[in-house]
This record gives structure tokens, sequence and C-alpha cells, in this order.
């Protein structure tokens, strides 16, 4: 049976972050009940860390791997709740190696696009103990693919949510450290980083900092342990899933 829907999770999603992982599937199988597309262990590497490191030659013959993966689903539509599958697919492949996948869209993309036409109901409290939460622009959503209205959009419909905002936002917002391929080569530098931006959203007073990117995610919650700073850290499809107005 044909699924028009891929849901790419992206390895940091896979691997690190499975509470991001089952909120996307939440979400997902909900606004497209019976036809999304999961693959789950058989997933590939988008590529984008090579990509940062600078082997762009000896990746050819890796994307035509993972070109023909996404084919073989027959997926019109490829969704994603990590930026930087999303650029690498959106931008990269067609830029770097000629090559025009379905429809790349991030997953606060489609929540957005379907709260606005009114298929999907938040009707549920959002997760207790997140009353006021700061945004994070992750780089590679914000700044690269110039995704900034939809999270904001998403967060200002949550029950019971109020958004504050960070002084650096959206085209100025800092890096959490995680990206970039930082945080393999200098764990300790990407943390310190992110602890800067912990410390900042524990100023303006918030239960948690919220971002759109499994690796923002799990670099604060890393930052948050190593450095014993007391915020919550959440990725705003959690709580999306959260308030879906299903079981």
């Amino acid at each position: 049976m044909k699924r028009p829907v891929l849901c790419w999770l992206g390895c940091t999603t896979r691997l690190r972050a499975p509470g991001v992982a089952e909120a996307t599937f939440k979400i997902l199988h909900s606004l497209f009940p019976g036809e999304v597309t999961c693959l789950r262990d058989e997933e590939l590497c988008c590529g984008r860390g090579a990509l940062c490191y600078g082997y762009v030659k000896e990746l050819g013959g890796y994307v035509k791997r993972v070109v023909e993966l996404i084919l073989n689903t027959n997926a019109s539509l490829i969704v994603t709740p990590c930026p930087a599958c999303y650029r690498t697919f959106a931008r990269d492949y067609r830029d770097i190696f000629g090559v025009k996948l379905p429809n790349v869209k991030h997953l606060t993309e489609i929540i957005a696009e379907a709260i606005k036409e009114g298929k999907l109901a938040l009707q549920g409290e959002s997760m207790k103990g997140y009353r006021k939460v700061a945004y994070h622009d992750p780089c590679e959503l914000g700044r690269r693919m110039g995704v900034f209205e939809e999270p904001r959009f998403i967060l200002r419909r949550l029950p019971g949510i109020e958004l504050v905002e960070f002084e650096e936002r959206m085209e100025d917002s800092l890096c959490c450290g995680g990206g970039g391929g930082i945080w393999g080569l200098h764990p300790e530098v990407s943390m310190a980083i992110a602890s800067e931006r912990l410390r900042e959203a524990r100023r303006l007073g918030v239960d948690a900092i919220v971002s759109a990117c499994p690796q923002c995610y799990v670099n604060f919650r890393y930052a948050s342990e190593r450095y014993d700073i007391p915020i919550k850290v959440i990725d705003i499809s959690q709580l999306v899933a959260e308030s879906l107005a299903i079981p």
C-alpha cells in the first residue's frame, strides 16, 4: 500500500532524542492516518555532518544510496523534525549534488499549516509545569531556511503557554553550540555555549526553553545537567503532542 508521507527522523532524533521521535510519530499519524511511512532503523544519515567537515566529493555515492532509499518509499512528502536534515534534503542535495527530492517540510511547517486549516485541534492541556517558555531559534531552521514564524505561531496556539522572546532572536539568534559538527569534536565547548543561553532563559523567568531542533534539545539538556542550571528543556513537538485532542 502506498503511503505518501515519509517521516524522516534524522540521526539525532532516532538515537539521542526518543521523546522527540515519539512526539513526531503521534503528530504525523494524527494528521495523516494510514499514510505515514517511517524507516526507523533502516533510515540512513542525511550526510549533514560530512558536509560540515568538507567531505563533499566523498559523499556523492552515499547520497545516491540515500536518495534511492527515499524514492523507494514512493512518498510525495518528506517531513522531518530535524532542521539539519531539512536543509540538507531541501537545499544541499539540489544545489551541491543536483538531486531533487519530493516535497520536503520541517515538522513545524506542517503543524502550523494544519492548525490554520483547522485540521489539528490543540485542546488538551500542554505539558504540566510548562507555562512560560522561551523559544530558541535553531540556526539551520531559522537563519538558513527562514522558518521563524511557524514555531511561534504554534506556541501561541498551545493551551496554557505564554511565549517569551529572547533579546537575540530570529536572524540574530545565538547558536546552541551543538551544530556544525562542534559537539562531536569539542563537546565541552558546545555545552559551554549552550549554558549561556540557558542562563539567559533563567533571567527571563521562564519555566522552560523550547526549540524545534533535536540537536538543540540534546545539547541544552546535557548543558543543563553539566552546569546544574535548573531549567526545563523541551522540543516543540513534545508540547504539541501533549496537547492533541486525541487519546
